[in-house]
């Protein structure tokens, strides 16, 4: 996992990591000023395109301004150029469903339908305001401590899915995912009532309906073998459940519930509710089969591209090693000499033994040294017997004779390239290469 960020809008401080899942990291934060806590979620910037993070804004000014007990209120937003962040005021500890369940595997049916009619009520309100949820699974919904569910990042999480979908190699909880969205990239408010179906399924049920997967095309084949039959877990849940899960999880959105309203009221009423007519045999299985067409074009295309790729990796490959091969060539083609003794000789001398050599001489600096007097060599670099290409540069540094306390060292990245004639120059009273 990437550092955590230490300041998140100027002044959220990041306390810890609470989590982190395929698109996004929650971290506990502290306001540095009002000292309140705060769940601050951060989108990972590799999914942050031009088209996701302009929808990202405009969702998170409306979400600015929903409001419902089961909703966690979002309170500001930040684009830093790189990274988003959403930002929630913390009111309560909340662990999320799939933790509370595992520890609670025994919570009532009464419990039970409790949640789905806060998650159903508080969806009507964001349907009222034309926003999808996309955050109905174990994971991204919250129960706090007086056993209520609360819905996070509502919206948000969509244009990632949209635009990135198939870029993803897994996802978070995937066996939620609506068939239209691997399909064509589409999310309506019928993509979170089959997510709601999936939740009633994997509440009221003995076991999950689909076997659990974040892979895309796992979750592909899961959806093209439709869901296991549907057991109640208790004697106590209403024999109804099982037909409302039908129609949520209908292949085709279009034969699910038109809203979660009627959704609601086949929940609360079933004899009085009016549930959408299913889907013949034959249109599903049409639909099944477009499904599979399109998800084994994508998988092709996928395909071609990284054919195109290895070819186009091979190809560098070759010119690379070519490249490589030519420049060994001429690297062992340069003959090698042995770094001469120069150490205790004048720089004039030195810069002729070394050109004798058919090597090039530089001044490195000049230190303070009482063996040898002021400008002569006192070390070479590479160092004495060293053996190296023809026509190397050797550093060399001088004596600046006994007493002088400051070091004059020229820069490296502008070395001076002494030749047969060159005496130490003085840095400070030198302002250019010779």
């Amino acid at each position: 996992m990437m550092s955590e960020p230490k300041l998140i809008r100027g002044y959220y401080e990041v306390q810890n990591c609470l989590s982190e899942g395929v698109l996004t990291r929650l971290y506990d934060t502290k306001h540095t000023v009002k000292q309140d806590r705060y769940y601050v979620w951060e989108f990972k910037a590799q999914y942050l395109s031009p088209e996701v993070t302009q929808d990202l804004i405009k969702l998170a000014q409306k979400l600015r301004y929903i409001r419902h007990p089961n909703i966690l209120s979002l309170e500001e937003f930040e684009y830093t150029g790189s990274q988003f962040y959403a930002i929630y005021p913390f009111e309560k500890d909340l662990v999320s469903l799939g933790d509370y369940l595992n520890g609670n595997p025994d919570v009532s049916d009464a419990i039970r339908g409790k949640w789905s009619t806060q998650i159903v009520s508080a969806m009507m309100l964001l349907e009222s305001k034309d926003l999808c949820g996309g955050q109905l699974n174990i994971h991204d919904l919250y129960i706090d401590q007086d056993q209520n569910i609360m819905l996070s990042t509502v919206s948000l999480p969509i244009p990632i899915l949209q635009h990135q979908l198939l870029e993803l190699d897994a996802i978070d909880e995937g066996i939620f995912i609506a068939p239209e969205l691997v399909q064509s990239q589409t999310y309506t408010i019928q993509s979170d009532i089959y997510s709601m179906g999936i939740l009633l399924y994997v509440l009221f049920g003995k076991q999950w309906p689909y076997p659990n997967t974040s892979k895309i095309t796992g979750i592909t084949t899961l959806l093209l073998e439709g869901p296991l039959p549907f057991y109640k877990r208790f004697e106590s849940t209403p024999n109804h459940i099982e037909k409302t899960i039908q129609i949520c999880l209908q292949i085709d959105p279009n034969y699910r519930y038109p809203s979660f309203a009627v959704l609601l009221k086949n929940l609360q009423s079933p004899k009085t509710a009016k549930p959408p007519h299913y889907i013949p045999l034959n249109q599903e299985e049409t639909f099944r089969k477009e499904l599979k067409q399109d998800v084994n074009r994508r998988k092709n295309k996928k395909n071609r591209k990284w054919v195109i790729l290895t070819i186009a990796s091979i190809i560098i490959l070759s010119v690379l090693g070519v490249l490589y091969h030519e420049f060994v060539s001429y690297s062992t083609s340069i003959p090698e000499k042995a770094v001469p003794h120069v150490t205790g000789m004048s720089l004039e001398r030195a810069l002729r033994v070394l050109k004798e050599d058919g090597l090039l001489g530089e001044i490195a600096g000049e230190r303070d040294n009482a063996q040898y007097p002021k400008g002569y060599v006192i070390e070479s670099r590479p160092p004495e017997g060293r053996n190296v290409k023809e026509n190397r540069r050797i550093r060399l540094f001088l004596s600046k004779g006994n007493g002088s306390d400051n070091c004059a060292i020229f820069s490296t990245e502008n070395p001076i390239v002494a030749t047969e004639n060159v005496h130490p120059v003085d840095p400070d009273q030198h302002n250019s290469n010779p």
